[in-house]
């Protein structure tokens, strides 16, 4: 098969703050460690419906990415990553707030508490900064897997982000141009038609089965979110925000953060839990709750029980599940549009069950239509 050795630039917009860094919490950095990752998780996304076969996507990542294969194959880098210009416009600080009202309960819900809690509780790097890279080739690999890393990149400035959260929403990341040899061979989308034409034929797949990691498959499902004002990053993140809370939340006393009656969606859910904190015992074909396919952990606090009210809900062998649903600001001509892409593949490992860890542990199956709920959700939002 042919060889490339050839270099990419790629030009990105964070649109979104980002909480990207590392554990200092006082502090926010751009680092190209994490782009690699990104870019290797993408590539990973990308090669599932190329291959259909775990070891091949391996093989062409070692290819790409170096790393450790057998005892006798451990290969560099294909290429050489940096950053040829870096326009940070400045951070958010600890305690600080993107909302001096305070009255954003979508972007608060969307962040979580690990990221704000009466002001943020980690630094983040402020929207509308920017940064080149350049991929600088230094052995060749195949034409095949160098198309799919270029694929990998279109994949993270159109659907994906950089630092923690940003599944839901944060550190959105917009790709401004590609080139290849110093010959632009991409540019961003004039319009949403465009854009919707992009991500359609980004995201085509042929694969029909579900994969045994996040990938692309046939099964994907995705929506651009009519918003009624869209000039800004905040009002297009805080719609969605409102709109998964509203979908998802059994509300306080009944009520939304901002007054709306709850919908309760998921009463059974709470009713589950609840009874589980107070030693009651789930009935026989119980299964765990609907909302962990939104992610795990999945956790619950009833105040009114005290410290027997909290409860973590996770895999019994895995901690954490990241969400299938990506939540991501795309800006486009100085408008923000909400994109929902749900990326579904293997929730668990085989036989895994959902584990209730509060002052006593319980185990469930996973609920059979465990996709359902992320599906219903897709269907509840207005789309362009």
């Amino acid at each position: 098969m042919a060889k490339v050795l050839k270099h990419i630039e790629a030009s990105f917009e964070i649109v979104t703050p980002s909480f990207a860094g590392d554990a200092d919490k006082n502090r926010a950095k751009f680092r190209l460690s994490s782009i690699n990752g990104l870019l290797r998780y993408w590539f990973r996304a990308v090669a599932w419906p190329e291959y259909e076969d775990l070891n091949k996507v391996k093989e062409a990542e070692l290819n790409v990415f170096g790393g450790a294969g057998s005892e006798t194959n451990t290969k560099k880098h294909a290429f050489r990553l940096r950053a040829i210009k870096t326009a940070i416009r400045g951070y958010y600080s600890p305690q600080s707030q993107f909302d001096q009202k305070n009255k954003l309960s979508g972007i608060n819900y969307l962040a979580g508490q690990g990221c704000i809690k009466n002001g943020l509780q980690r630094a983040a790097i402020k929207e509308n900064s920017h940064f080149i890279l350049k991929l600088q080739f230094i052995r060749p690999v195949e034409e095949k897997e160098f198309n799919l890393l270029l694929k990998a990149i279109k994949c993270l400035g159109l659907i994906g982000g950089v630092g923690s959260r940003t599944r839901r929403g944060f550190g959105s990341l917009v790709l401004q141009y590609l080139k290849v040899n110093d010959q632009t061979t991409w540019q961003a989308p004039q319009n949403v038609e465009e854009y919707k034409s992009m991500l359609a034929e980004l995201l085509k797949a042929n694969n029909d089965t579900l994969p045994d990691y996040t990938a692309l498959s046939k099964k994907i499902e995705w929506k651009i979110i009519t918003l009624q004002n869209n000039n800004t990053w905040q009002n297009a993140l805080d719609e969605i925000g409102k709109q998964f809370l509203r979908f998802r939340s059994y509300g306080r006393h009944g009520k939304l953060p901002w007054g709306e009656k709850a919908k309760q969606r998921f009463s059974n859910d709470h009713d589950l839990v609840y009874n589980f904190c107070q030693g009651k015992k789930p009935d026989k074909n119980a299964t765990a709750p609907e909302r962990v396919a939104f992610g795990l952990p999945h956790n619950y606090f009833f105040s009114s029980l005290g410290p027997k009210g909290n409860v973590n809900v996770t895999g019994t062998q895995s901690e954490r599940r990241a969400s299938p649903l990506f939540i991501h600001i795309h800006k486009i001509n100085n408008k923000y549009y909400p994109v929902v892409v749900f990326i579904p593949a293997r929730f668990l490992p085989d036989r895994e069950q959902i584990c209730f860890k509060g002052k006593r542990k319980t185990s469930l199956p996973l609920p059979l239509n465990l996709y359902q709920p992320i599906k219903e959700f897709l269907k509840t939002l207005p789309a362009l």
